[in-house]
């Protein structure tokens, strides 16, 4: 049965009104115009399908009254009737702006993702699982075909009930596996954190431009900056100076690179000489000396009888004495001590690089992060401080704001890691996190008007509320410590972050002992009352310990952690050593998460979700290599790859499943008190969630939130020991 509306007929509305009703399963999917810009799509048709995918229904967007509508948005926000979508997200945010809410959706693609452990690769479309599951291959080359301003034709029809007749099937496959793997949890997660995510897309966030370009002003001296930085450290070293020199890319001299050979560039430098020159070639010249005999200089003339016979080494002395700016303007001249290579090259870096690191493969930042030089530093900051010019400028605002002011990112809600990560635009990329610490002391040096603080921030803090709101974010303060210290039950850990103690204060004082002693101030607050303290001596142990802290949650190494500490490699091993001797419950927990996943090919987060990450190479080991690795008689590199991530997605995972789990709560909180208009979810990232509220509303949100928060990060780590921390801005300020 396929009942297809076009237009007004109330006798095919009430048959289709009446088979949907007895529908508590239904696929669904839509159609829409083909823009750039989400808050411009329009609505075309509307396609359901029964799980079977033998009765179908379309609906003519255009055609629907009213009560239609009514019956439609009543039908599509019921938590009694399952929606089987494919690429729900989608769907849900262009029926947002159509004042549809779907709710209670299942998503096939966000459910194909989960079963795969979040692997970032293709094979998720709706064609690769209708192969996959069905041997069904998808036309799908009338996928952007619609249009309000012509007729359906009966290949569209036909086309958009293709798309509701395979989910169900799809769905019963799905939750076979989903049973098998122990998915269950997770996939109840997905699917409502799902709705969170794309209510974050409808809603948006609105970007101040005035404010966004008035950033550009202040990029140019950073990046001079970080450039001069970059030239210092090869001047300091004798091996990236030599390498540089060999490359061509530094010279102790003037270095010219005007061709004269070339008549073009010959004829630009004769008429800075002599503006009514015309010709650059021998006979021209000639015939002008000839012409102008009288009236040259003996500077002119030198210059030009030399350059008709062939000579050119006369007038580059010239050019280099009385134009030496031109020059250099227009690259015709590289003066002494000027580096000429293109740091935007990873060609050229990394012949450079491998001066002092021959095995280094590519410029990548997860590679140079490990390295220890100085220049990595400096060549992260320029990296960084180019990008503030290139992505975060002119271009930014063409690409991403939309006509009605908002920049709305689009959520991929399950990756490996467990977290969601977006693009178009990459709102978790936004700058926010400070440069080196030479970058910032530059920027308030430059700037001693503005306010303290990261300039990086400045970015973030161009997005604003809309008109009569107000932002309250919220983020879980120290998550990843708080879960390190839950799975591991290290008293210590505990108890500190239970009693508002300083954890990387307490930490160091425990792996340092005397020699933090020793280092304290007569005022020091850490001795007194456990808090962060000022002394210097302190100041710099707090930090080295900061750095394995943090970086528990990420497997890093001891060569991370020689650069982070700015100490030789040995040194940070053995801080790494003193660590965890000093803390063995750390140690046994995290080395308990690295051998599960070597063991078992796949590792979990925490209770109840137990999300799953598999690694796809384990299958191609043998039992004999497991074994070897794991007794340490024969160590191997893809192994000891999967045992360090192993170590790490139980902790992000977790802290995932606790964020995703939060918006939820946030979400049904929202549309139980009625409050939609009132408060909106705008932005997920990373810890935390950005949301506004309407300043009218005589509510203590904040509190509320924060207990929100609270109440959903206790179902992970039911102790309580993880808390948030939430506050009210003009702007978006985390």
């Amino acid at each position: 049965m396929n009942l297809i509306y076009l237009e007004h007929n109330p006798a095919q509305w009430n048959l289709i009104k009446t088979w949907l009703s007895s529908q508590k399963e239904i696929q669904f999917d839509i159609e829409t115009t083909v823009t750039s810009y989400w808050c411009t799509k329009k609505l075309v048709t509307l396609q359901f399908g029964d799980l079977s995918g033998e009765n179908k229904a379309l609906l003519y967007y255009p055609a629907l009254e009213e009560e239609q509508i009514n019956f439609l948005k009543s039908y599509l926000g019921s938590w009694e009737v399952l929606k089987l979508i494919h690429y729900a997200a989608f769907e849900y945010v262009v029926c947002r702006f159509h004042n549809l809410e779907v709710n209670n959706v299942y998503c096939t693609m966000v459910a194909e993702q989960v079963l795969t452990g979040g692997v970032e690769t293709d094979g998720f479309a709706l064609g690769d699982l209708t192969w996959k599951y069905c041997e069904i291959t998808l036309d799908k080359t009338l996928q952007t075909s619609f249009n309000l301003e012509t007729p359906l034709t009966q290949e569209q029809i036909e086309y958009a009930f293709n798309d509701v007749t395979w989910l169900g099937k799809i769905k019963a496959f799905q939750d076979i596996e989903s049973t098998k793997t122990g998915s269950t949890q997770v996939m109840w997660l997905e699917m409502r954190a799902l709705l969170a995510f794309s209510e974050c897309t409808y809603h948006g966030i609105t970007l101040d431009k005035e404010e966004w370009l008035e950033n550009l002003k202040y990029v140019e001296p950073i990046i001079k900056h970080s450039e001069q930085q970059l030239i210092e450290h090869i001047e300091a070293d004798n091996i990236l100076l030599s390498k540089a020199i060999q490359l061509k890319f530094y010279s102790t001299e003037d270095r010219v690179t005007l061709n004269l050979n070339s008549g073009k560039q010959k004829l630009q430098m004769l008429q800075l000489l002599l503006p009514t020159c015309e010709g650059s070639s021998r006979v021209y010249l000639k015939h002008f000396i000839q012409n102008n005999f009288q009236t040259l200089n003996t500077t002119e003339l030198t210059i030009l009888m030399d350059l008709s016979s062939g000579e050119t080494s006369s007038f580059t002395k010239y050019l280099v004495q009385n134009h030496r700016d031109y020059l250099i303007e227009n690259n015709f001249l590289i003066s002494a001590k000027t580096l000429s290579i293109n740091w935007n090259s990873p060609i050229q870096t990394l012949e450079l690089f491998k001066a002092i690191e021959p095995k280094l493969k590519s410029t990548k930042r997860e590679l140079i992060e490990e390295l220890a030089h100085p220049i990595f530093d400096a060549y992260l900051d320029f990296k960084d401080a180019t990008k503030l010019e290139s992505t975060y400028g002119e271009a930014f605002i063409a690409e991403h704001v939309e006509p009605d002011g908002k920049v709305r990112t689009t959520y991929n809600s399950v990756v490996s890691t467990g977290r969601a990560s977006s693009k178009k635009p990459n709102m978790q990329q936004i700058p926010a996190k400070p440069g080196s610490a030479e970058v910032e002391e530059q920027w308030e040096k430059d700037h001693p008007t503005k306010p303290k603080g990261s300039f990086y921030l400045r970015y973030r803090n161009a997005f604003k509320p809309s008109p009569g709101f107000e932002i309250v974010d919220s983020d879980y303060t120290g998550q990843e410590l708080a879960l390190i210290a839950f799975a591991s039950g290290e008293p210590t850990w505990i108890n500190a972050i239970t009693s508002g103690h300083d954890l990387h204060s307490v930490t160091a004082a425990l792996v340092y002992k005397q020699k933090w002693n020793k280092a304290a101030d007569p005022d020091c607050k850490y001795m007194t009352h456990k808090q962060k303290c000022k002394c210097f001596g302190h100041k710099q142990m707090r930090n080295s310990i900061k750095s394995i802290n943090f970086g528990l949650a990420y497997g890093m190494s001891k060569f991370k952690l020689s650069r982070n500490n700015k100490c030789s490699v040995k040194e940070a091993e053995a801080l790494i050593y003193e660590y965890f001797n000093t803390f063995p419950g750390l140690k046994s927990i995290l080395n308990s998460f690295g051998k599960f996943g070597v063991t078992h090919g796949y590792t979990q987060t925490l209770g109840p979700f137990l999300r799953k990450r598999w690694f796809w190479e384990w299958k191609n080991f043998t039992q004999s290599d497991i074994d070897l690795h794991v007794s340490g008689i024969e160590y191997n590199g893809r192994l000891g790859r999967i045992e360090r991530q192993s170590k790490n997605h139980p902790i992000q995972g977790s802290g995932a499943d606790i964020m995703k789990l939060a918006m939820w709560v946030v979400y049904k909180w929202i549309r139980d008190n009625n409050l939609q208009d009132f408060i909106r979810i705008l932005l997920n990232v990373h810890d935390q969630l950005t949301t506004e509220k309407d300043c009218t509303l005589e509510l203590d949100w904040n509190a509320q939130l924060d207990a929100l928060m609270c109440k959903a990060a206790a179902i992970v780590i039911p102790t309580g020991i993880l808390k948030a921390e939430t506050n009210t801005s003009a702007m978006w300020t985390k």
